[in-house]
């Protein structure tokens, strides 16, 4: 097993500018280059990967992404390949069992939008660590979401490349797991468990949201919750909430936790708006507990 650290770059619309028609509700983000580390399981760096792809949604550069990226449209149309053979070669070169790596989740979500735009059918590995949030865990708990610099910056480790170039963020973000290796070691985490704790499924759905009619008062909300059961969003199962009450009425809105057997707690949340003294809609969310910890 191997460690595949990716980054990527992504545009999106230009504000006033014009994109290949209709394609922009079927793409929010158009990946313009993958970049890839592979890791042993110590985090030793093996090899690297690094592909520009060539844009087909987008007419222009988003300014800002522009600025930070230093990318230029000409280059990416010139020197690009189609994101169907890019992720092709991506994926040939993984060749076998690996956790993904990225510095926080968001580039899972473009990633698997790009997948469902071509129509390829390419899974993600069910293991993946964050390793923005693995550095929050177990060295910097004070900040949720620090910047791949400061983790840097934080272990000493020397620039040597530039930052916000996809194989470049890749290999800085391996370079931190590294080190956040040899923490998890003198804290007596070892590999199997740091992968339980802090590993996530990008292959399930951790939120849902629905809306459900109701045109009543609002002391009717209560009795309409007796008996509502927790949706699990990964699966759908119907689950009973934990507790004597189940659905607990905290300031404007109503919440309840449930476990299902397959996926673990999931927390529901009940909220609604007033309109003439009665409430026309209630609207559910429901959030899968990501780690296990």
């Amino acid at each position: 097993m191997n460690f595949i650290v990716f980054d990527l770059e992504w545009n999106t619309a230009t504000p006033g500018k014009n994109q290949v028609a209709g394609y922009r509700r079927k793409l929010f983000a158009e990946i313009t280059e993958i970049g890839a580390c592979r890791l042993d399981q110590r985090g030793n760096h093996l090899d690297e990967l690094f592909l520009t792809v060539k844009p087909k949604i987008f007419k222009h550069l988003n300014p800002y992404i522009a600025n930070v990226t230093r990318q230029n449209m000409t280059e990416l149309k010139e020197l690009g390949e189609p994101f169907p053979e890019a992720i092709r070669q991506f994926m040939a070169w993984i060749s076998g069992p690996a956790v993904f790596c990225s510095w926080s989740d968001s580039d899972f979500k473009p990633l698997q939008e790009n997948l469902e735009f071509y129509e390829i059918v390419a899974p993600l590995p069910n293991r993946c660590i964050d390793v923005q949030y693995l550095f929050h865990r177990l060295v910097d708990q004070g900040h949720r979401q620090r910047s791949l610099v400061h983790a840097v910056d934080f272990f000493s480790i020397a620039k040597e490349r530039s930052f916000h170039n996809a194989v470049d963020d890749a290999y800085y973000t391996g370079r931190v797991l590294e080190k956040l290796l040899e923490v998890a070691e003198t804290k007596d985490i070892n590999l199997e468990t740091l992968l339980h704790k802090f590993s996530w499924n990008p292959n399930l759905e951790y939120s849902h949201k629905e809306s459900l009619p109701f045109e009543r008062s609002p002391k009717a909300i209560p009795a309409k919750l007796s008996g509502q059961a927790v949706i699990c969003p990964a699966c759908r199962r119907e689950l009973i909430p934990k507790g004597q009450i189940g659905w607990k009425k905290k300031k404007k809105h109503y919440v309840a936790t449930a476990i299902c057997p397959e996926h673990g707690q999931v927390t529901g949340r009940v909220s609604y708006g007033r309109l003439n003294g009665v409430v026309p809609e209630l609207h559910f969310s429901y959030w899968l507990k990501k780690y296990d910890q």
